[in-house]
């Protein structure tokens, strides 16, 4: 059973002094503990670099709450920042490729490695987005982000018409800059 919890309380979870727990993959993500990921395959790697490169840019206070592999479901996953942001995470259900939380904000990321598919469309935004509101995780928490290895890889330019709106997509070959897919206002 899920406990409500309000996002300001979230980050208040967060000890402004702790570090964030980070991935086995290098020592350039903030100390804690190490998990080892699956070295097979482009997906794979793409994970790989949004821990290591686009979550320490992009978020204050990174934290990898869990990674999820087709091959193995949880592949790597931290029960401990599960347990203290009051998640509750079933194998069986449908989970994004990677789920990053940022303790300055009480911000969740949504991460999809896109290889060949997968990319978060309008579908797997709102299924997504019923997950976390499973979790009393308010949607204006949440944060979504396409993955893929380059602008010109054939993912990219197959998936570029059908990533949602409102969501931002990120390129392992280009890891300082982010596309985000907005409406003007």
């Amino acid at each position: 059973m899920t406990t409500s919890v309000r996002s300001e309380e979230r980050a208040s979870l967060w000890p402004s002094s702790s570090p964030a727990p980070a991935s086995k993959w290098s020592s350039s993500f903030r100390a804690g503990p190490a998990h080892a990921l699956s070295p097979r395959g482009p997906s794979s790697l793409i994970l790989k670099g949004v821990v290591e490169q686009l979550a320490p840019r992009l978020l204050d206070q990174p934290a990898v709450v869990f990674i999820s592999e087709s091959r193995q479901h949880l592949h790597v996953i931290d029960e401990r920042l599960l347990e203290r942001l009051r998640l509750h995470v079933e194998e069986s259900r449908l989970l994004p490729d990677a789920l990053l939380f940022d303790g300055a904000t009480g911000t969740f990321w949504f991460v999809e490695a896109v290889f060949t598919d997968g990319a978060i469309d309008e579908s797997r935004k709102r299924d997504l987005l019923i997950w976390a509101g499973a979790q009393a995780i308010e949607s204006e928490r949440c944060r979504f982000v396409t993955a893929f290895t380059g602008r010109t890889a054939a993912a990219f330019r197959r998936h570029v018409a059908t990533l949602a709106w409102g969501t931002f997509a990120w390129f392992l070959d280009e890891p300082t800059r982010i596309l985000r897919l907005d409406d003007l206002h």
